[in-house]
């Protein structure tokens, strides 16, 4: 017969305590500095005008608009997933095989096509349209010119950081 080995975990100090649950969040750091920067206030202002978008093209009374709002809340997301990546400090603490500049670099690129895409969409249907909510749909689509521009300088913040770490 074969044995079996049963893994009783491992303590960090060599002995079992009542604190095991605290210190496996040892590694969370919250990073508040990171939002006193340029990139960290680029992000908080991305948010802030993704969701003045979401607010004046919601609901979506057209197709243009249903897309708009797409790309906001999905971009509004990665934004947010992002912010919790450099808040929380995780970049720092897990140790994968991921360029993460490269990779919110990736990010960032594809929200600006997409966010010059649906705000030329947005503004073409609803500019001079007498219908209703034709006024906040244009203001959406102003502010998604807006969110456009700051991702899109993000993403040549990003290209000079990332050209800037590849060159050393």
């Amino acid at each position: 017969m074969g044995e079996t080995v049963v893994n009783m975990g491992h303590y960090p100090n060599g002995q079992p305590n009542g604190n095991a649950g605290a210190e496996n969040l040892s590694w969370i750091k919250f990073n508040v500095d990171y939002f006193k920067n340029r990139d960290g206030l680029l992000k908080l202002f991305q948010l802030f005008i993704a969701i003045i978008c979401m607010a004046l093209a919601s609901p979506a009374y057209k197709g243009v608009s249903h897309f708009f709002l797409f790309v906001v809340i999905i971009n509004f997301i990665g934004t947010v997933l992002w912010s919790f990546v450099y808040f929380l400090g995780i970049k720092d603490v897990l140790f994968l095989p991921i360029n993460w500049i490269l990779s919110e670099f990736v990010n960032v690129v594809i929200a600006t096509m997409l966010y010059a895409a649906a705000f030329i969409m947005q503004m073409a249907t609803w500019v001079g349209s007498n219908e209703r909510n034709a006024g906040a749909n244009t203001i959406a689509g102003f502010f998604g010119l807006v969110n456009c521009l700051a991702y899109a300088s993000s993403s040549y913040y990003l290209y000079l950081q990332y050209k800037f770490d590849n060159s050393n």
